[in-house]
């Protein structure tokens, strides 16, 4: 058998280090962690940070760093969250925003937080639009509802006005059949008077 040269081993230790064999020098930027979730993960990655940070009042304050806060605001405001919270992410990265120092780290989450404060603005406006496009679709039922009772009342209004023309004529050839009659009444009258 022959010795391992030095450029064989070399090679052998380039490749381990090449394959991941090697433990891996680098540390994974938990933002880029975060922001790789999927929906389903999204939830209950935010349970689990809601829950750390809930420990921030308790007396387990230390162990909760305070980029949960920014992690949870990254989380809410995610493309993939099925229901994302805006105000929420404003809200926990304004908090966050207040410890960091200035600078431009500063600078990128003042805009990110414009950023989301714009949105929940916009989402707020589309939540007034929907609730204002309902009372539209309630309204245009009432206007339905309303104008065929307004025809009903129409041709009710309508047949009483028959009825009344029909009721005045009635009324009138009576008053005359009355006046006839007086007349009547009258000339018999005066002929009882003229035969006594």
């Amino acid at each position: 058998m022959t010795q391992p040269t030095g450029f064989t081993l070399l090679l052998c230790i380039a490749l381990l280090l090449l394959s991941g064999c090697a433990g891996s020098q680098h540390k994974e930027n938990p933002a880029d962690y975060y922001l790789s979730l999927s929906g389903e993960q999204i939830n209950r990655e935010i349970s689990n940070l809601e829950e750390n940070l809930s420990r921030k009042d308790s007396a387990q304050k230390q162990a909760v760093t305070p980029e949960t806060s920014y992690y949870l605001a990254l989380l809410y405001s995610h493309h993939n969250n099925p229901l994302p919270n805006y105000a929420r992410a404003a809200a926990l990265l304004d908090g966050y925003s207040a410890d960091v120092p200035h600078g431009p780290e500063k600078q990128r989450l003042l805009h990110t937080l414009d950023l989301l404060h714009t949105i929940n603005n916009f989402a707020q406006v589309e939540g007034e639009c929907a609730q204002l496009g309902e009372e539209k679709d309630t309204l245009a039922a009432d206007k339905k509802f309303l104008e065929a009772d307004n025809q009903s009342l129409k041709k009710k209004c309508a047949e009483l006005k028959r009825n009344f023309d029909r009721l005045s004529k009635e009324n009138k050839k009576m008053r005359n059949s009355i006046e006839q009659l007086k007349m009547l009444d009258l000339r018999l009258e005066e002929k009882k008077r003229a035969i006594q």
